[in-house]
């Protein structure tokens, strides 16, 4: 087996600098960094350009399962936007439009396109290029020479495509397992809307309307602040980076949603912390988190409903700290309520009246307005508890299939050296 140059089999398609100014909310999707996840893109909160504009980039055009790297970045301190980073493109965001900051890495017909996706995903190749990248230390960037000049060991291309066939053959099961998921998240959302909005609820052909309220009977008006027993939040102090601590915790930022949805555990970062500190903060089922600071207006007011699975599969405390707040409803028959409630005002858009956009990029969500001023049509008890019962089975069949990806990840991360350095033979 050669050691090779990739240079030699692979041709460059940075990406386009698109202005701001042409976005809009619905076309032709623009891929950026920033919708980068740990090993694909998320097409959540993607910018758009109309289509007549996006004929005049054609060349950078995305196709799925395409490689890209990111050029402009973090340094390996944080993971979740280091420089270097390799993502393939999801069958979502085929026929998208590539941003600067990144590049398109196009293999020549001697190297398959998985076997080379895999390869940069390899722990050398991580060490390799982070060590080529210049910057601050802020921010950090690498080259197309850098990309160009890595050196790896090529097999033939049948044995390239068996290798990569088997490594794929994981992340099909994970993407398999996120649109399932994707469709249970919608089909509990759409009970919710059919019984809370559309009032269309079990018995409501026969159940009475209050005249006082113009509720059914039963149901009453209440405060968001009547339903929570806790909420905690905010930064976790500077003392808890600091070395000698004993305690440790997996710290949830708001911009860890997307990660632990997908089942990417393993990218949430560990924080030395006091034991003070984790008892305050130690999240438990059925706790709600919203994010509550992000550069992205619409991410503001995100919800995440902590369920078994993460408590399982991370195994230490889980706390809740920078950019997001959580708020431990009473039961858990309200947690699944008030989880879709907030669902369903982040999709209609009365969320944005809890939101502000900060001149300097930077946008709030104001969670104590929100828990003092949002009046909520509270259901009757046996409406509740018969909604629970039908929708709780959905969220834990999503927790079972966000466990099973954790560990599907788990097993192509320790194929995939094996196979890359030929320890296992195909």
């Amino acid at each position: 087996m050669n050691l090779v140059d990739l240079r030699n089999y692979i041709k460059t398609q940075k990406g386009y600098a698109f202005k701001s100014k042409w976005f809009i909310k619905a076309g032709i999707p623009i891929v950026k960094v920033k919708d980068f996840t740990d090993d694909s893109i998320s097409k959540e909160n993607v910018d758009y350009i109309n289509d007549e504009l996006a004929c005049d980039f054609d060349r950078y055009l995305l196709d799925t399962n395409d490689v890209i790297i990111q050029t402009v970045g973090s340094w390996a301190s944080n993971p979740n936007s280091v420089v270097g980073k390799a993502v393939k493109v999801p069958s979502a965001l085929k026929g998208a439009l590539l941003n600067q900051n990144a590049v398109k890495i196009i293999p020549t017909e001697k190297l398959d396109k998985k076997f080379l996706y895999y390869t940069l995903r390899t722990d050398d190749f991580k060490g390799y290029i982070v060590n080529t990248a210049q910057g601050s230390a802020s921010q950090a960037s690498i080259t197309l020479e850098s990309i160009k000049n890595y050196n790896f060991h090529l097999p033939l291309l049948h044995t390239q495509k068996r290798i990569a066939d088997i490594l794929s053959a994981c992340d099909d099961l994970i993407e398999n397992n996120l649109k399932r998921i994707k469709l249970l998240e919608q089909a509990a959302q759409n009970i919710y809307k059919e019984w809370f909005v559309n009032l269309r609820f079990p018995g409501h052909e026969n159940t009475h309307t209050n005249e006082e309220n113009g509720l059914p009977d039963g149901w009453e008006e209440k405060k968001m602040d009547s339903f929570y027993s806790k909420y905690i939040g905010g930064g976790w102090g500077k003392e808890n980076f600091q070395k000698g601590f004993d305690k440790k915790a997996y710290v949830i930022r708001g911009t860890d949603f997307n990660k632990i949805r997908s089942g990417s555990f393993d990218s949430i970062p560990l924080r030395f912390h006091k034991e003070s500190n984790l008892a305050s903060r130690r999240l438990s089922k059925g706790d709600i988190i919203l994010e509550v600071s992000n550069g992205n207006l619409n991410k503001v007011g995100d919800v995440f409903l902590v369920t078994a699975d993460i408590i399982k599969v991370l195994d230490l405390d889980i706390i809740c700290a920078s950019f997001c707040k959580m708020l431990r409803p009473k039961t858990l028959e309200m947690s699944i309520f008030i989880y879709h409630y907030i669902i369903e005002m982040n999709v209609n858009g009365s969320m944005l009246k809890y939101k502000s956009e900060s001149a300097a990029g930077i946008n709030n969500f104001h969670f104590k307005n929100f828990l003092a001023k949002e009046t909520v049509k509270f259901p009757s008890q046996q409406t509740l508890s018969s909604f629970y019962s039908i929708v709780n089975p959905i969220h834990k069949q999503v927790s079972n299939m966000r466990h099973q990806n954790q560990k599907l990840k788990a097993a192509r991360d320790i194929l995939l050296p094996r196979l890359m350095n030929r320890t296992i033979e195909v």
